[in-house]
């Protein structure tokens, strides 16, 4: 990739990187706030852990996602972005561009 590219490519990876830290940051205060609450009956009670289930989830899968980012940061820095870590080949650019975090053309 070129110079260019791969600086529109580490934006749009730093981007999303702190969206999903400013939606991280969203759902801490939500989860401390929800503690103020008084539940009244079961209902109400297994629907509260079930949505807490459901953001533990989704916390999980950012966490992954972050992971991921910083991972492909890491690989630009050192000049491994866009080379396959499983054979060294080049990554497509097509397939970089429709998976910014892609590491590996190889079959896993």
């Amino acid at each position: 990739m070129h110079k260019k590219e791969l600086k529109q490519m580490e934006n749009l990876l730093k981007s999303r990187k702190n969206i999903l830290l400013k939606e991280f940051e969203e759902r801490v205060k939500k989860y401390l706030n929800a503690g103020t609450e008084k539940l009244s009956d079961i209902a109400e009670i297994a629907s509260c852990s079930s949505n807490e289930v459901l953001e533990i989830a989704i916390a999980e899968e950012d966490a992954r996602e972050l992971k991921q980012i910083e991972e492909a940061l890491s690989r630009m820095k050192s000049g491994q972005y866009g080379v396959c870590e499983q054979c060294g080949e080049a990554i497509k650019k097509s397939t970089i561009e429709s998976n910014s975090l892609c590491y590996t053309v190889c079959k896993l």
